[in-house]
């Protein structure tokens, strides 16, 4: 038994280091307008703030295990065409980024937080469509 925990230990200790590794930020990441890009590792997040210019870039903290984010998904996308040459848009899936969550203290989902120049400028709690399209007229309104 204690040979089986070593093991599966091991093998866990090597995924994450392979998964802490496994995005290069030297190497640019190529952003598809009107498409809401994934952020698997905290390196591209930073690239992506660094090399976002002017633009604002609004990051969606979501869970599979939550069914408003999982409807909210749909939603995003769908903004992600409306406001195609005004926004970067993001998401982050909180149960497989637990160091994002943490960094960037995600207490519930969905939650959408507003960048503007790699600042936190605004954050949104909630699956509400209306009150998300809102607040992102809003924010660009504010600029």
């Amino acid at each position: 038994i204690l040979l089986c925990a070593r093991y599966i230990y091991l093998i866990f200790s090597k995924l994450r280091r392979m998964r802490s590794s496994g995005n290069d930020s030297s190497q640019p990441i190529e952003l598809t307008p009107g498409e809401v890009y994934q952020i698997t590792h905290r390196n591209e997040l930073a690239s992506i703030l660094a090399d976002g210019g002017d633009k604002p870039i609004i990051l969606y903290f979501y869970s599979h295990t939550c069914r408003p984010c999982m409807g909210m998904l749909k939603i995003y996308s769908k903004i992600a065409t409306d406001f195609v040459n005004e926004l970067i848009l993001l998401k982050v899936d909180s149960d497989a980024c637990h160091d994002l969550s943490e960094e960037h203290d995600i207490a519930v989902t969905p939650t959408f937080i507003f960048f503007v120049k790699k600042k936190r400028v605004a954050e949104f709690f909630g699956a509400d469509e209306i009150k998300l399209r809102t607040k992102i007229r809003d924010f660009l309104d504010n600029l």
